[in-house]
């Protein structure tokens, strides 16, 4: 339509990624901008937005390139839809096509955002930028140009190069999706100068997340706590963030044995000793706890580090022990003893008048479970001798409690 042209751009997201559409215009292969729009009089162009607040992040950031490019014209606000040039809106989308907009100056100017387009999520949001961005260049004037290694922020095309690099790192984003050659089209509309290279920076998603405050480290009420963690969490962005608990380990705490991710507003932490667990069974030795919060880009506050030093509480011996020789022709001994929850035992065997008093003396008795028997010895040596039993932690520290020790005499197996 010859007074009101809108240009298209197609482009669809499937899956979480980009699939580049066919667009249904091209500038001719020489271009690295151009021009086919009237340009707009004066240095402002006064737009009236009916979207709702969750596309603002990004038509922000795409009005802010534009304004930030050294044309010489900006894009402005305006509460009034009666004195906006432009207005900007939701529809709903024709096929993978994602927005579209008028060219240049136009009476009733319009830019179309389509209503599936992502818009809400971290990750979404640099393309949703670079869509208004796109759109923004044609209501100054510009058009198409072929897909080039540019990343032109006008081509009708979006190369998966250009969308690779909207994203330089975690919690950043490129907050100027445009191109010099892009610039330098408005320049030639508006006057204005480029501005110096690199125009494209990252920027943080968010601000640094709050820190937490007067975080403390509670000594142990028990032979098994480690310790309780508290502090105080800043009322700003509440729910915006989470909170995060290291537990480091090993020479300077370079080791991370465990990760708490905790909400806001969780201002008390527990840790335990729990040889059971994989992250519960502490080494002896220095014990960091680094306190931080993160937010949904993925930055984190400046760390909060307490210090303590563990050492495992002492495994009680074995206790209660009782033995029955020969319970069957292949068993020496059934047995039963009390240990310490989770802990397994060990047996050693030292001749009489020489009971081990380590599990690296005497000679190991194997044990196992027979069914109707219970835990058994197995080749227990005749005569007189001495049984050390010992608890032993199943952490893989090996740490093991001291001997209870049991004078006995082993009888030969029963004939038969």
């Amino acid at each position: 339509m010859r007074g009101a042209r809108h240009t298209r751009i197609a482009l669809a997201l499937a899956l979480g990624c980009l699939v580049v559409l066919p667009a249904l215009a091209q500038a001719a292969p020489a271009a690295r901008y151009r021009v086919s729009g009237a340009r707009w009089p004066g240095t402002t162009i006064r737009y009236y937005s009916t979207l709702d607040s969750s596309w603002n992040w990004s038509l922000d950031h795409a009005v802010a390139s534009w304004n930030s490019s050294g044309a010489a014209v900006r894009f402005v606000p305006t509460r009034s839809r009666a004195s906006a040039q432009l207005t900007i809106g939701l529809e709903r989308p024709h096929g993978a096509e994602l927005a579209h907009a008028t060219v240049g100056r136009h009476a009733g100017a319009t830019l179309r955002i389509g209503s599936r387009t992502a818009r809400t999520t971290v990750a979404a949001r640099p393309f949703t930028t670079h869509l208004f961005a796109h759109e923004l260049g044609h209501v100054l004037g510009l058009d198409h140009v072929p897909a080039t290694a540019s990343c032109t922020v006008m081509t009708a095309r979006l190369l998966p190069a250009c969308v690779a690099a909207q994203v330089p790192r975690a919690g950043y984003f490129d907050c100027s999706p445009l191109s010099i050659d892009d610039v330098r089209g408005a320049v030639r509309l508006y006057g204005g100068r480029v501005k110096a290279p690199p125009l494209r920076r990252p920027c943080a998603y968010a601000p640094l997340p709050p820190a937490l405050l007067r975080v403390t480290l509670q000594p142990r009420s028990s032979a098994t706590d480690v310790g309780t963690l508290t502090w105080v969490a800043p009322r700003t962005q509440l729910g915006t963030w989470q909170t995060v608990v290291e537990r480091r380990t090993g020479p300077g705490c370079t080791t991370v044995a465990k990760v708490w991710t905790l909400a806001p507003a969780t201002t008390r932490l527990l840790d335990a000793y729990r040889p059971a667990d994989s992250d519960g069974a502490i080494p002896a030795g220095p014990v960091c706890y680094d306190l931080y919060t993160r937010n949904t880009a993925q930055r984190t506050s400046p760390r909060r580090r307490v210090t303590t030093t563990w050492s495992p509480p002492a495994l009680a011996a074995p206790a209660g022990i009782s033995l029955r020789e020969w319970p069957a022709s292949t068993v020496d001994y059934a047995f039963s003893a009390t240990l310490p929850d989770t802990a397994s035992v060990r047996v050693q065997w030292g001749a009489a008048g020489a009971c081990p008093a380590t599990v690296d003396e005497g000679t190991a008795i194997t044990t196992s479970y027979v069914d109707g028997l219970g835990p058994v010895l197995l080749y227990v040596p005749t005569g007189p001798g001495c049984l050390s039993w010992f608890s032993v932690d199943p952490s893989g520290a090996e740490s093991t409690s001291a001997p209870t020790q049991l004078a006995i005499t082993h009888a030969d197996a029963p004939p038969g």
